[in-house]
């Protein structure tokens, strides 16, 4: 395949320039690294991303993408694969521009056919249509994440300015219609945006341990106890519709709570339908343990696409078998999510390239499978059209 000149010289070329002034005044940000290849990582970081920058704008999201793309996600990738990432100012700075020109667009974005998609951090959505705006496990971002000192041990890392701020997450709020949570953990599960959108009286669907006092973290810094006791605990039975009123009333869903799980933990896997007839598929942290014979959710997952026309699921990259799951919903566009979550360890954030093989999944196969498959980096955007 050829490589367009434009993003060859972006890829030969360095694309940002730090004086040895400005190298004097870095910050030490790693630790377990000398300050001169700490600072080295740093600016390798920013000229990295500078070219991810370049090449995703010169080639946008969709299924079977150039190497062009391929490439700038082998070098986001190489960035946020350090342990101490998520304190780099470069990845920092990358992460909150991208979220805000994403809200910054849905702000100014009408759809008048089909569905524009959002992928916002991790595994979080918004999806517009005519007359709807949903949002899916929207998360400002971990605080923390998981990395060694300079002896080895493995420690918790602060990363308190990698969250996107407040102001930004009210915005993003502001613009859902319904927010729907998959399940507990702190990456899906964002007690700010779903405390903004219930004192909007918009509707947050999860489980029922969602918030619960079992399953808060200290650094959530507000009483959760109003937050949970006014979630939407919607019944998780598989193929029931259940109406969903929204806009006040104005507008009503047509949503279908599957009863999964990730390990032992509830996750609803929840399927939406719009006014427009479009079905949203949406999974959360589904897993099902092969090795344990209580792990039965593929009992049903295989027969969704006999209850359900999907257009669109947004899975999970890591779970066990991606390709069954999308061969059971049979959606006409599968979107997969959850890559370089920044609250995990460097091994644990699933890496764009898959790494099938170590997590003993069917990503590559999926890949390789004649299912139209998209991937998007922070704050890209898609649009859906029936086919």
């Amino acid at each position: 395949m050829r490589i367009s000149l434009p993003i060859f010289a972006a890829l030969m070329t360095g694309l940002s320039c730090i004086s040895l002034a400005e190298e004097a005044t870095r910050a030490h940000v790693n630790p377990t690294l000398e300050a001169r290849d700490d600072h080295f990582m740093a600016r390798q970081a920013a000229v990295f991303l500078d070219r991810v920058r370049t090449i995703l704008k010169a080639n946008p999201p969709t299924p079977k993408p150039p190497l062009e793309r391929q490439l700038a996600f082998s070098l986001l990738d190489a960035v946020v694969h350090e342990p101490y990432a998520p304190n780099r100012p470069e990845l920092i700075a990358f992460h909150h521009e991208r979220i805000e020109n994403a809200i910054t667009e849905i702000e100014n974005t009408t759809v008048p056919e089909g569905a524009r998609i959002w992928q916002l951090y991790n595994h979080g959505y918004v999806v517009r249509t005519k007359s709807v705006t949903l949002g899916f496990d929207l998360f400002r971002g971990p605080a923390r994440t998981v990395g060694q000192d300079g002896s080895g041990e493995k420690v918790g890392i602060p990363t308190p300015g990698f969250p996107i701020a407040d102001e930004l997450a009210t915005r993003l709020a502001n613009q859902c219609d319904v927010l729907f949570i998959s399940h507990w953990h702190y990456d899906h599960a964002d007690p700010f945006i779903a405390r903004t959108m219930m004192d909007q009286s918009k509707p947050v669907v999860a489980t029922s341990d969602t918030f619960s006092a079992e399953k808060r973290y200290p650094e959530y810094g507000f009483d959760l106890a109003p937050v949970y006791e006014r979630l939407n605990r919607m019944e998780r039975k598989v193929g029931v519709v259940q109406q969903l009123p929204i806009q006040n009333g104005a507008v009503t869903l047509d949503v279908i709570v599957y009863p999964g799980h990730q390990g032992g933990h509830l996750c609803n896997n929840v399927a939406v339908t719009t006014p427009e007839g479009l079905t949203f598929v949406h999974n959360g942290d589904q897993y099902n343990d092969p090795t344990n014979p209580d792990h039965r959710d593929f009992e049903w997952i295989d027969h969704v696409k006999e209850q359900v026309d999907v257009d669109v699921v947004m899975t999970n990259c890591w779970m066990d078998d991606p390709l069954r799951y999308v061969e059971g919903t049979a959606p006409k566009l599968t979107i997969l999510g959850h890559m370089i979550e920044m609250g995990h360890q460097a091994w644990d954030r699933m890496p764009y390239w898959g790494d099938s093989v170590f997590i003993e999944s069917s990503y590559d196969a999926l890949l390789a499978s004649e299912h139209p498959v998209l991937i998007m980096a922070w704050g890209e955007s898609y649009l859906y059209t029936k086919p």
